[in-house]
């Protein structure tokens, strides 16, 4: 038989290991094979400041993509389509409805707003449109874990992948 490295078996070798003994790096191993159970879900999060980025990065099955600009925006969108889409409603470089439409149109993935609170009555004329045009859901600040783990485990509809843990 021949030699066996992780090339050949997947399996992560210790390293310095010559291949004469069966010593593997269980946590890469483990790392590696959680991975490959619960990929990571690719959500654009398109915001002016950020402010929502360390609540959504909390969550260890989201692999979130900060969108800063419209360039920003199209050129991701061709190299990594997303599978949820995130718009924060102070978001100022663009018309939000024109956008919710464009993105329902091309990606065709649930699109979910962050809002400030209290909702006032230009937010509640923005939702009514930005819901005509393909908007998903509407979340408003603050924003609290369990709410935003419940409604994107909806939308993306596999609550097995977020995992979500028992303490905040």
């Amino acid at each position: 038989m021949g030699k066996r490295d992780s090339k050949s078996t997947g399996i992560p070798v210790v390293a310095g290991d010559t291949g004469g003994s069966n010593v593997i790096d269980l946590g890469a191993h483990r790392w590696r094979r959680g991975r490959l159970r619960n990929p990571a879900h690719t959500v654009y999060y398109l915001h002016e400041n950020g402010d929502w980025q360390d609540l959504l990065n909390s969550f260890p099955s989201l692999r979130v993509e900060c969108i800063e600009s419209e360039d920003c925006l199209r050129s991701r969108l061709v190299n990594c389509p997303p599978e949820l889409i995130l718009i924060d409603s102070a978001l100022r470089w663009t018309d939000l409805v024109a956008l919710t439409e464009f993105l329902h149109d091309l990606v065709q993935v649930p699109i979910v707003m962050i809002c400030g609170a209290p909702p006032s009555n230009k937010m509640a004329r923005l939702l009514k449109q930005a819901y005509a045009v393909g908007l998903h859901d509407a979340v408003f600040a603050p924003l609290q874990r369990e709410e935003l783990f419940e409604s994107l485990g909806v939308l993306l509809k596999s609550r097995r992948q977020l995992s979500l843990p028992t303490t905040f």
